[in-house]
């Protein structure tokens, strides 16, 4: 459950937003930017 987890909207934001990506290529490029985020919890 990430709604507990302290990490920003924006991150929250990006990770829901995967359930509704179709593109392979857009759900790497979200979870490299999550990757690639100073939030440790997020990674």
């Amino acid at each position: 459950n990430i709604y507990n987890k302290a990490i920003s909207n924006k991150m929250k934001t990006l990770m829901y937003s995967i359930l509704t990506l179709k593109a392979q290529e857009q759900i790497f490029e979200i979870l490299n930017n999550i990757k690639e985020s100073d939030e440790l919890e997020a990674a």
